[in-house]
């Protein structure tokens, strides 16, 4: 969709987002508690002359280099929009 209008990604990485939402809450956990949540908002990702999986593999990088080591994506991860 961005790549039909030009508009660049923006690639957000939320470090132990699973603390605030877990799976099995409807809701997120109450704010009173103390959570390590940090979230990154990186540089914007151009999207013109790109195709999807070069542009998928891209944002894919850049969300994951700023997840903390025990959230990263295995190195043989999938990330092809196929």
């Amino acid at each position: 969709m961005a790549q039909k209008v030009g508009a660049p990604i923006v690639p957000i990485s939320i470090n132990y987002a699973q603390k605030v939402q877990p799976l099995e809450y409807i809701f997120p956990v109450r704010p009173s508690r103390c959570l390590p949540v940090t979230i990154y908002i990186g540089k914007p990702i151009e999207t013109d002359g790109k195709n999807d999986d070069e542009l998928m593999a891209e944002v894919w990088h850049a969300i994951s280099e700023n997840l903390v080591d025990s959230q990263k994506p295995s190195d043989d991860a999938d990330v092809s929009t196929a």
